[in-house]
């Protein structure tokens, strides 16, 4: 008698031991870094969901978001002040829930690589950006607050002295589910009568503008040290309140490290296009 075992791995990956044999090899995430103005790509890689966002997969899977949530959430350890009570009669784009988050924006900071370029850190399953390393998207002086609009985008909002920090910043798309064979066509209702290999992904797409990350580096240790080199894709539940979004309950869903990208360069953008496999 001979005994098959078959390890699924991260969603994605089935790996039958006696022949060798990988169904499904795609990335569990892919991740494109690209100059929107040249069409450059400045990174291409991977990595995993950490171990905040398979927590947050496992409840939806299955049906347990009613369990004891332990996982500390940025807003408490950004200090991020609770907002108030909800609008009457708020309406949002999205169906998130304080027991349904959804992925809704991202965040970036500085401890995903050293000094040299090289230096990239491994993403352990227990990694996120570390709060004192959050870079805020926007750092504008209290008294040229954003506008309306802007926050509409920019999110996580914190008063830290003379200035307002907003940490988080919604995508520049909507995400959109793709699901088709590997040659890029989309999947038919006869799936199951080809032996094609299929893919399921969500693609989002996050933008670093010139209007971002370098006004904290101004205001604290200067434009030389503007950089930029490990992103999130955060979920939590948007709570509107005297007319303004905010993103409660954050946590992190991916966090993917790569070499510094300067941003001494005031013109710089940095659109990041961003797989997530299932």
């Amino acid at each position: 008698m001979i005994t098959k075992r078959i390890h699924l791995n991260e969603f994605n990956t089935a790996h039958d031991k006696e022949q060798h044999k990988v169904f499904h090899s795609n990335p569990h995430t892919e991740i494109i870094l690209r100059n929107p103005d040249t069409g450059e790509i400045l990174f291409k890689g991977s990595n995993r969901v950490v171990g905040a966002g398979g927590d947050m997969v496992a409840r939806k899977i299955f049906d347990v978001e009613d369990a004891t949530q332990v996982i500390p959430t940025y807003n408490t350890e950004l200090g991020i002040p609770d907002p108030g009570e909800e609008d009457p009669g708020a309406t949002y784009d999205t169906r998130a829930t304080a027991l349904s988050p959804k992925v809704l924006a991202f965040m970036c900071g500085t401890d995903g690589c050293g000094t040299e370029g090289s230096q990239i850190y491994a993403v352990d399953y227990n990694s996120r950006i570390a709060p004192e390393a959050v870079i805020p998207f926007r750092y504008p002086l209290a008294s040229n607050d954003l506008s309306d609009e802007e926050r509409e985008l920019y999110l996580g909002r914190k008063e830290d002295g003379d200035y307002i920090a907003y940490y988080f910043k919604r995508f520049s798309s909507e995400p959109e589910l793709f699901e088709q064979y590997l040659d890029g066509t989309a999947i038919e209702s006869d799936v199951y009568q080809t032996e094609q290999e299929y893919e399921v992904f969500v693609e989002t797409k996050l933008m670093i503008t010139k209007e971002d990350l370098r006004e904290y580096f101004i205001a604290t240790v200067g434009i030389e040290e503007a950089r930029v080199n490990t992103v999130s894709l955060l979920y939590g539940y948007f709570r509107q309140v005297d007319g303004k979004l905010f993103l409660l309950d954050c946590r992190p869903m991916t966090k993917l490290n790569f070499s510094n990208e300067y941003m001494i360069d005031v013109t710089k953008s940095i659109e990041i296009i961003y797989h997530t496999y299932f």
